[in-house]
């Protein structure tokens, strides 16, 4: 049933877009869609920040985030540790809603202020690119290296926007 579900994002450059995102997220996901396009072919020589593609590895990222961090016994206390999942997940959690019968489903889309996305972009920089291709074997034989590639996109495209200062409006459907 996850056969055309697939995740993009774009950056949230602005105040305004921010506010945007917030009021009209599939309104928005359009316009920032049509203005990265547009960016890439109108700026030559500017840095490409545009989208975030995942395709459908954002299920295997998203399941890796959503694990606890290892958490020193020392700061363990009442709350336990499988509760918490890490940072990253900010701009990774979230699910399509299926409707009717026919395969058929409404995108989850997801707004992440610049803060969260530096929050986010911090936690990926710890994560082993090896662990997480050893993880996309468990998974399905072959999906090791598919996960990685995405996830150093991941990795390397919210790096540069948290550094940018923008946010982030994601969409998985």
């Amino acid at each position: 049933m996850l056969m055309g579900i697939r995740y993009r994002a774009f950056p949230l450059r602005t105040d305004l877009d921010l506010m945007y995102a917030r009021a009209n997220p599939l309104e928005c996901a359009h316009a920032l869609d049509h203005r990265e396009h547009e960016w890439e072919h109108t700026a030559p020589g500017t840095p490409r920040i545009g989208e975030l593609y995942l395709d459908k590895a954002w299920r295997q990222l998203q399941w890796y985030f959503s694990e606890s961090p290892p958490i020193p016994d020392e700061l363990r206390g009442p709350v336990a540790a499988h509760s918490l999942a890490r940072p990253g997940l900010l701009l990774l959690s979230g699910d399509v809603s299926f409707v009717g019968t026919d395969y058929g489903w409404d995108p989850y889309l997801g707004v992440v202020p610049a803060p969260y996305v530096r929050i986010a972009a911090d936690d990926y920089a710890t994560v082993d690119e090896n662990d997480l291709f050893e993880r996309g074997e468990e998974y399905r034989a072959g999906d090791g290296e598919y996960c990685r590639k995405y996830f150093v996109h991941l990795r390397d495209t919210t790096r540069r926007w948290s550094d940018e200062g923008f946010g982030a409006l994601y969409y998985i459907g």
